[in-house]
């Protein structure tokens, strides 16, 4: 979607025009630009503006990982070593996003991650907002100056969704109700066989409002409803 940023604005506006209010975008460099660069302000103003929210999901896009690691690997499509580490590309991008000040550029911007892992979330946070500190403290500024935490634009702006062997229930306390909402992959083989029962047992113990952010609410503010 944003190999060409000019045509992207004018798909977002013809998705949103449709009814669509989701849009899949890779969590890798476009053409050997990371997400913050400028070339695509543009396309990030047009997602804000339109109110579709561009979504991480799983698809075929730059591995995070050096080739050399995955060496041994038997097929050429899904990697063992990607699989292990789905977290980290959407991890990478988000740093990339909020450090270099995109999300505070575009307070309206609704960002998706699905389908990538959602166990990851807490450590993120805590350690975006503690690297940032570091570096400040060794160079004597900021890496860019930024209203606020970096934690806080992701906490804002930022839903992942989260399957139910992860325990969502077991992540709010750490992080709050309002960032998981539940995924279960279903139909794929992969996925869980009986989502409705697994969600329920992954939501147990949640007080509201955070049980009804995580099975419904959350996916609801992403997609603009």
């Amino acid at each position: 979607l944003l190999h060409d940023p000019a045509w992207a604005i004018e798909e977002i506006k013809r998705f949103r025009a449709e009814g669509v209010r989701l849009a899949m975008v890779a969590p890798a460099p476009v053409d050997g630009k990371p997400l913050s660069d400028p070339t695509f302000d543009p396309v990030w103003a047009a997602f804000s503006d339109e109110g579709v929210a561009p979504v991480f999901h799983v698809s075929e896009f730059e591995s995070p990982l050096h080739p050399a690691w995955r060496t041994g690997e038997q097929e050429d499509g899904e990697q063992l070593f990607d699989s292990i580490f789905l977290y980290l590309a959407p991890a990478v991008a988000l740093a990339n996003l909020i450090l270099n000040g995109v999300l505070e550029r575009f307070p309206r911007l609704r960002i998706g991650v699905v389908e990538l892992t959602a166990s990851w979330v807490p450590h993120f946070l805590l350690h975006i907002d503690g690297a940032s500190d570091f570096y400040a403290l060794r160079h004597g500024e900021p890496f860019r100056k930024l209203a606020e935490r970096p934690s806080t634009y992701f906490l804002r702006q930022v839903r992942v969704a989260a399957l139910p062997y992860e325990m969502p229930n077991r992540l709010v306390p750490k992080v709050g109700g309002d960032t998981f909402m539940i995924g279960s992959d279903w139909p794929h083989a992969e996925g869980v066989a009986d989502p409705m029962r697994e969600a329920e047992r992954a939501v147990k113990g949640l007080a509201e409002p955070a049980r009804g952010n995580i099975l419904g609410a959350n996916a609801a503010w992403l997609l603009g409803l």
